[in-house]
């Protein structure tokens, strides 16, 4: 059941929106998937304060929702006819954050030391903030943008998705028709390697699933059995996951961004170049990981393999002298895009021995290649705030509400484009203690979104 609303609203506000003002509020609102009991409307609290300063400039809304307490936003801004319409998405839940963890107030959108703090000051609260002021500032700019600008702001990403993109996808496909490109998460950070600046931009992701390994058989006292109960074949089976590598494949957009980098870094970084070019040999690529040292390994091989962690392991209950009968071993998978699961599922098989029972199903496979055609004007418009840095495509090792929108023949690009300072890992921040992003770097990103919304030709 959908719940709609609709406002037109406008005051004496100012021209432009600032990112940082309206990031701040949006993280004061603790709008945590799963919500708290204590809040179980914080994210329809935190869609109204965008609501509200989407009709402050004028701007109409509608509120879209299976769930009223976990509610979606839709607005668009006309644009004069030279484009297609053209979508901005991103989502305003966030996932916990332990306050003992924190060294200030995880809530509490501080400004300090140049930087905001707070969870979703990067995931992505912020570039939330960028996406609302870039489509204000295109509906007060003196022209109207190429084609109409579509904003969404949604719930529950963070959980999957279902009450968010997914629910516009499912129920309101038509208020996206038309639309061949978006503009959400993941990516358009800088990230420096071996001295050079990349501005990666997600143009693919991997998929996630979630599997479990079912062990049965014989249990009771524990001064009367011995042996491999399923609760010892679980745990050895967990660390046998835990020790294996899937295969080494080289998909579209993994193979794309490495060799862009590579070709950037070559006419001065050779020893750089040679290395990311082995990584686009299966063969090599396992000694190209290890010889490129640890921070090379963490942002590429996640790229090249799907990924199969353990995140739970259950056996039996509260009673300590009873073997229990059943145990079960809990797997997140992150598969590359074209894995059909097929020779996972063998390696799972084998690795968890016999009498395990493999629960779960994989989604279905995604887009062979991507569209990259909107990369030059990124790169244009990132070559203006940071000369000589260089946009790449990326192949996102995690999942975005992209994948909501792909079976609609969207295609997506993580583009929240963020000068970040030397030693400030976009990476290493999200959903960590101290999230915090630099204030200069929202009013900037927001500037280019700006840009970018002006010339899109579509």
């Amino acid at each position: 059941m959908s719940a709609h609303a609709e406002t037109v609203l406008a005051d004496d506000a100012s021209r432009e929106e600032d990112p940082v003002a309206l990031a701040a509020r949006l993280i004061r609102v603790p709008s945590v998937n799963p919500p708290r009991a204590e809040r179980p409307n914080a994210e329809a609290q935190a869609i109204a304060t965008v609501a509200e300063r989407l009709a402050a400039h004028g701007i109409a809304h509608r509120i879209l929702a299976e769930n009223p307490a976990r509610p979606n936003l839709v607005a668009r801004v006309p644009g004069r006819g030279a484009a297609p319409p053209l979508l901005l998405y991103g989502h305003v839940d966030v996932v916990p954050a332990p306050e003992e963890a924190w060294s200030d107030d995880p809530f509490g959108g501080a400004v300090r030391d140049g930087m905001l703090w707070g969870r979703g000051a990067l995931d992505m609260k912020g570039g939330l903030a960028m996406l609302v002021a870039a489509t204000i500032a295109a509906a007060r700019a003196d022209e109207p943008p190429p084609g109409d600008v579509i904003l969404a702001c949604v719930s529950d990403e963070e959980a999957g998705g279902r009450l968010g993109a997914g629910f516009l996808a499912r129920n309101h496909a038509d208020l996206l028709a038309g639309v061949r490109h978006a503009i959400g998460e993941f990516g358009g950070f800088s990230l420096a390697v071996a001295g050079r600046t990349f501005y990666p931009v997600q143009v693919a992701e991997k998929r996630t699933a979630t599997l479990n390994l079912a062990f049965s058989g014989r249990g009771g006292h524990t001064a009367l059995l011995a042996g491999r109960s399923p609760a010892i074949r679980a745990a050895q089976a967990a660390a046998a996951i835990a020790r294996h590598r899937e295969p080494i494949r080289i998909e579209p957009a993994a193979g794309a961004m490495i060799a862009a980098m590579a070709d950037a870094l070559a006419p001065e970084k050779r020893v750089a170049a040679a290395a990311l070019r082995g990584l686009l040999r299966p063969a090599l690529a396992p000694l190209a990981l290890k010889a490129g040292g640890p921070r090379l390994a963490r942002v590429f091989e996640p790229l090249l393999r799907t990924t199969a962690q353990v995140t739970g392991l259950a056996a039996g209950g509260d009673a300590p002298n009873v073997v229990p009968d059943a145990a079960r071993v809990r797997l997140s998978l992150r598969l590359l895009p074209q894995d059909d699961g097929a020779g996972l599922t063998a390696r799972l098989a084998r690795l968890a021995g016999d009498g395990a029972v493999i629960e779960g199903a994989f989604p279905p496979t995604g887009p062979a290649g991507f569209d990259d055609s909107q990369l030059p004007l990124m790169q244009a418009l990132i070559s203006e705030i940071d000369p000589g840095a260089t946009v790449v495509p990326m192949l996102l090792p995690g999942s975005t509400d992209a994948r909501h929108l792909a079976p609609l023949g969207i295609q997506s690009y993580g583009f929240l484009p963020m000068r970040l300072p030397s030693g400030l890992s976009f990476m290493e921040l999200i959903h960590a203690a101290d999230e915090r992003v630099p204030v200069d770097a929202l009013r900037e990103g927001t500037r280019v979104l700006a840009g970018f919304l002006a010339r899109y030709r579509g």
